[in-house]
């Protein structure tokens, strides 16, 4: 599979792709942002890279699976219940991709990343095991050090997922066939029999699914990648916001010390859309209480010459008087207009469903 390398790297400059450089080879790792997720711009690039390698000429080591969607998001296929699927549980841990260069040698890594100390166990654990030439070997990474919600105990090792094939996209082998062509005698995902109607009302529950992420619906496609959606436990979603301390306060933090784009790292899919709701709620706050600020500023210029003229029109006229004495003298406003604008915790974010 060939992709259009140039069309990678401005994908990448316009902040829609991270990127990753092989330490000893001109080999390079492509995944989607996380201003891709916040914003939804999925089209053809950002969906296939999940974790993609290719060389300095866009040939394709590594096709993993391309992102996937939560049931409920736009993009994801709902309303496929009377669809035939494959049902498997969905781990908890981190992607790791397994590809052959054009020498043979298997290329071992995450999903942004070929250093990584996941990525370097995972080599390890790998040693005389290569994926089948042309496709892809998917699995998922699980290590006590690396727990996200889900406690796996004192297991430490990989999950084979499945394969991709490199040419055409097609991804619904089955994990246990697979695992038996390539020599594979490790774990492998666990199919489940579901059935999607009683599940979806399940999840919903609060005490269902303890110690258990959710499942992959997998909907098989003789001609591609196959369509395939995550369905996860309330129960987990609301453990992982827990975890990552997710709050209204704590994205008005991240907002105010600029590290917004660390937090979304850290945000369960399934919370983007509120996450996204209080973010732009505040950023059109600050921006009013910054635009109100230098606008009395301007105000209180007109027609006072002298200092004690505008002192005495701010403290008659405006609301944040400090604000505006801010502006006057030249002084940089963002830091403060956000703490004038900290909001009360709001409890309802600790029932998050």
């Amino acid at each position: 599979m060939q992709v259009d390398i140039d069309r990678l790297w401005q994908y990448h400059e316009a902040g829609k792709l991270r990127h990753g450089s092989h330490p000893d080879r001109n080999l390079h790792v492509w995944c989607y942002s996380q201003a891709t997720v916040y914003n939804r711009e999925w089209d053809d690039i950002t969906r296939l890279c999940r974790g993609l390698v290719t060389d300095e000429q866009g040939t394709v080591i590594s096709r993993p699976f391309p992102k996937f969607f939560n049931w409920g998001e736009p993009e994801a296929p709902n309303g496929q219940s009377h669809v035939n699927f494959v049902a498997y549980d969905k781990m908890d841990g981190s992607l790791i991709v397994a590809g052959l260069d054009a020498d043979g040698e298997t290329v071992v890594s995450t999903k942004g990343s070929f250093t990584t100390w996941h990525s370097e166990v995972a080599r390890e654990m790998l040693t005389g095991i290569k994926p089948s030439p042309g496709t892809t070997a998917i699995f998922e990474f699980i290590d006590p050090k690396n727990r996200i919600v889900v406690d796996y105990k004192d297991f430490s090792g990989l999950v084979l997922l499945g394969a991709t094939d490199m040419e055409s996209g097609i991804d619904d082998f089955d994990p246990n066939a697979y695992a038996d062509l390539i020599g594979w005698s490790g774990e492998v995902v666990v199919r489940r029999n579901i059935n999607l109607l009683n599940t979806l009302n399940t999840v919903q529950d609060p005490t269902a699914g303890e110690n258990r992420e959710g499942f992959v619906l997998v909907y098989p496609n003789d001609n591609g990648p196959a369509a395939r959606v995550k369905i996860k436990f309330a129960q987990y979603i609301n453990l992982h916001r827990m975890l990552s301390r997710l709050n209204n306060v704590a994205v008005w933090e991240a907002l105010m010390g600029g590290t917004f784009e660390a937090l979304l790292e850290a945000v369960p899919d399934e919370l983007y859309d509120k996450v996204r709701e209080c973010a732009d709620e505040l950023s059109s706050q600050h921006a009013s209480v910054v635009q109100v600020a230098q606008e009395d500023a301007v105000t209180a210029t007109c027609g006072h010459t002298t200092r004690k003229e505008q002192a005495e029109w701010v403290l008659a006229n405006c609301e944040d008087k400090s604000l505006v004495f801010k502006v006057l003298d030249g002084r940089d406003i963002t830091t403060l207009a956000w703490a004038s604008i900290k909001p009360e915790l709001d409890r309802e974010w600790a029932f998050l469903r």
